[in-house]
């Protein structure tokens, strides 16, 4: 499928057709956001404006068919030149059948926002060179900042958002991905702006020029402070029924101990009597 940067579509192929169940004449009266429900309109315009031409980026887009069956498919776009006009190019592979899970949470429609495809996660992509910023709307929510502003650039949230002790190692992973060109998942702590403190799971990977440069990162972000909360809690629970085992021990030794000294003294005692 081809897009202008107005999101409205000017060509689409056959298999595009038969994904998403339009007619040609159809689909070309549409923009994006009419058949995606995964970004929203602005998150769209956002992304295609950031994009250089040449530069592939690999997303993940939730359509509605025009069944109203919404499907999941992995999508490759890039930003192209043609008659004097940017447009932005979709290659898109259909991987329903590899997301169960969040095709049922879409048709049962428990992504109220219709856009992020699973709770507490977000998405983002940072370039490096002009400290620029993409985040979905969920990534906004994480992190603690007002949607209708701009992406912050990472030095700021780097300052604003990141747990002080945290913030060397998050810059040092986000550096190794930019040099070795290797994805990688890691977590820190973020402070939310009335001083609560969320626990992060963050993946990063890069996304490369042709010629293999590394143009920007990308990945997600995951409030896993539920998790994290749970995990205490159980080895709290462990530390104090491995606690209550120990004094159950002790006690029974001590209890042990007191029979056997009371068998000797009434050993001594009846042999006594005896003589």
């Amino acid at each position: 499928m081809v897009h202008d940067l107005k999101g409205r579509f000017v060509d689409c192929n056959p298999a595009a057709r038969r994904m998403l169940g339009y007619a040609r004449e159809e689909l070309l009266t549409l923009h994006e956001w009419d058949i995606v429900t995964s970004a929203s309109r602005e998150e769209s315009l956002r992304l295609w404006d950031t994009m250089q031409r040449g530069v592939s980026v690999d997303l993940e887009r939730t359509y509605r068919r025009k069944n109203r069956k919404l499907i999941v498919a992995d999508v490759r776009s890039m930003r192209l030149e043609s008659a004097g006009q940017d447009l932005i190019t979709l290659s898109c592979r259909d991987v329903t059948r590899r997301r169960p899970a969040e095709a049922e949470w879409h048709d049962n429609g428990k992504d109220l926002a219709g856009r992020q495809r699973l709770p507490h996660t977000g998405s983002w992509a940072w370039d490096p060179a002009n400290d620029q910023t993409f985040w979905s709307a969920d990534t906004f929510c994480i992190f603690g900042y007002e949607e209708s502003t701009p992406s912050p650039p990472f030095q700021q949230v780097l300052r604003e958002r990141i747990y002080e002790e945290d913030r060397k190692g998050v810059a040092q992973r986000l550096r190794a991905i930019f040099r070795q060109h290797r994805p990688s998942l890691f977590h820190f702590r973020l402070v939310g702006p009335a001083g609560a403190i969320k626990h992060i799971e963050c993946t990063g990977r890069p996304l490369t020029a042709e010629n293999g440069a590394v143009l920007r990162l990308a990945g997600t972000v995951t409030d896993v402070s539920e998790l994290k909360h749970a995990e205490e809690a159980l080895r709290a629970s462990e530390q104090l029924a491995r606690g209550q085992v120990e004094a159950l021990r002790q006690a029974l030794d001590a209890l042990a101990e007191e029979s056997r000294r009371n068998r000797r003294w009434t050993s001594c005692w009846g042999a006594s009597c005896a003589s």
